[in-house]
């Protein structure tokens, strides 16, 4: 994230925090229908959010799509548990469905992202130490705290899964100097936060506040996926349009395999004459001119951009 990003970030970071917190106690005060009106608002605000996101941004890949759809399903979940008193027998179903379908959306578009075909052995590797951590954690809590779910004790093992999955999935693809998955991520583990206290309501003899403080890790999980959609994730690219002392150069991490180092290629001819002066070389005929960089200069190229963008 630029200094402006990071700026935008912090203050609406904050600013949402009352409006949860306000949120928390319509509903504690018995508010129903200003609970689901205000409810409805929040959640439509983060999927306007992630679309002015996007047009500020002018970023919109494959992730944003799963993203903008995961936001989209939140919203209909929130809409159908906020009303589930006046839809008689389909509302918390109806919700919960849509919630499920919310984390199905990011965890596809995780893993669609082209990171994750050289990451195949460390991501299902972590995704099945996940799921027996996970569903060991969900038998333990629910024995532990005397949670009786029945039928719904299975598929809420397999609902965590999936969540704990939108938690690690974006540190396993996370690259050096990126916004975007560290924030997925945190997304994922506040998501996950938000259930268990969802769960705990459920305790008995449990404050009436904890079912509902839920709100608060739900809705910052909410906007940091809003956040992420526009973010660009040029890590991803094998190859990075940069100017290098006057120089249109293409900047790779690796090049020509895995292993080489960070470079930058030669794009145009008419540069070649100048390209040598600064210590290009030729690494194969007839248009692979290269400079291999220090870790330094690779990383002052990257920030250049990010200022650039």
């Amino acid at each position: 994230m630029d200094k402006g990003q990071r700026t935008a970030f912090i203050i609406t970071f904050t600013v949402l925090l009352p409006l949860t917190v306000s949120l928390f106690w319509i509903k504690n005060a018995g508010l129903t229908s200003l609970f689901l009106y205000f409810k409805t608002f929040l959640s439509a605000g983060f999927v306007f959010c992630a679309l002015i996101t996007v047009y500020i941004r002018k970023t919109f890949d494959r992730l944003s799509l799963f993203c903008l759809s995961a936001l989209v399903f939140g919203m209909l979940g929130d809409i159908f548990l906020a009303a589930a008193g006046k839809i008689e027998g389909i509302g918390y179903i109806a919700g919960a469905v849509m919630f499920l379908f919310q984390h199905i959306m990011i965890c596809t578009g995780l893993l669609s992202d082209s990171r994750s075909r050289n990451k195949r052995p460390k991501l299902l590797i972590t995704m099945t130490v996940t799921a027996a951590v996970v569903c060991l954690f969900v038998f333990v809590f629910i024995n532990a705290a005397g949670v009786a779910l029945g039928g719904l004790t299975v598929p809420s093992a397999v609902y965590a899964v999936i969540l704990a999955w939108t938690a690690v999935i974006p540190f396993v693809l996370r690259e050096k100097n990126e916004a975007r998955m560290p924030l997925m991520g945190i997304a994922g583990i506040l998501f996950f936060a938000a259930d268990v206290l969802l769960i705990c309501g459920f305790i008995e003899n449990a404050p009436k506040e904890l079912s509902i403080s839920n709100l608060i890790p739900y809705y910052y999980a909410q906007y940091l996926i809003a956040f992420s959609t526009g973010q660009k994730a040029k890590r991803v690219k094998d190859k990075l349009k940069v100017t290098y002392n006057g120089i249109e150069c293409l900047l790779f991490e690796n090049y020509p395999i895995k292993g080489s180092g960070p470079c930058v290629k030669l794009i145009h001819a008419k540069d070649i004459e100048k390209a040598y002066g600064y210590g290009f070389d030729c690494v194969g005929h007839p248009d692979e001119i290269v400079k291999y960089l220090t870790e330094d200069e690779y990383k002052s190229l990257l920030r250049a951009d990010d200022q650039h963008d």
